[in-house]
């Protein structure tokens, strides 16, 4: 039978069968016509046995392999004359499909603004960044090992330093806050809730840029000014309005 299912080329079955052809679609060859609402034709090429069982599953669907100059029944020794002419084959994927699609016009009014906002969010958050003074991350930095200091970035606002590392250390007078590059305040989420990269969009930020949400304003920070943490730096700072 494996044999027979290799000859056949061509098949007859109700138009209503057409969609359970569906995963033929992207299979070169394949090819359809569609005569009545009863009556579809599919042809494919010779050697594809997949195709040819999965219609020969259909229940009034005919297959028939070409032969000695006419068309037969799948393993019939008679030809048929019944094989209309001239059918009008189209590749399967345009019937299965709908028509063209037309694209609509882009409305022209432009959309209402949305406004983010800060609400509260009792949601254990894991911090990720801190907002401390300056003096404070000296004392800290003066605790720890160099090595473990050096791992932390962080970017100096005014008269406080924004740190960004795991484990966020706790500084006197810190805001704590958790976020990748959109850092928001513990205990607080934005709404609406968008991804990084749609905030840093709206903001009209670089893809490696930051912006800290406060409840009254939103800072952005670019990627270049980050710098590794030292105790030098950090004396510096302390000297340096």
């Amino acid at each position: 039978m494996a044999l027979e299912f290799a000859n056949a080329s061509l098949a007859k079955l109700k138009s209503t069968d057409v969609p359970g052809l569906a995963e033929l679609r992207n299979r070169p060859g394949v090819e359809l016509a569609i005569l009545s609402d009863q009556e579809a034709w599919l042809r494919w090429r010779v050697g594809d046995t997949n195709t040819a069982r999965l219609v020969f599953a259909f229940q009034a669907s005919e297959l028939f392999e070409f032969r000695n100059g006419h068309w037969h029944r799948l393993g019939c020794p008679l030809p048929s004359f019944g094989i209309p002419g001239d059918l009008p084959f189209r590749p399967l994927f345009h019937a299965i499909l709908p028509g063209s699609i037309l694209p609509l016009p882009v409305p022209s009014e432009r959309a209402a603004p949305c406004e983010v906002r800060l609400v509260e969010d009792s949601r254990p958050r894991e911090a990720t960044a801190v907002l401390a003074p300056i003096t404070a991350c000296l004392r800290w930095a003066d605790s720890v090992p160099n090595l473990l200091l050096e791992k932390y970035q962080a970017v100096r606002r005014s008269e406080h330093i924004l740190v960004l590392g795991q484990p966020v250390p706790w500084l006197d007078g810190g805001q704590r806050f958790w976020g990748d590059k959109m850092l928001f305040p513990l205990g607080f989420s934005p709404k609406p809730f968008l991804p990084d990269a749609q905030f840093q969009a709206a903001l009209m930020l670089e893809r490696d840029d930051f912006a800290v949400f406060f409840p009254d304003r939103i800072e952005a920070i670019s990627a270049t000014v980050w710098a590794s943490l030292s105790r030098a730096k950090l004396r510096w700072m302390v000297r340096t309005p």
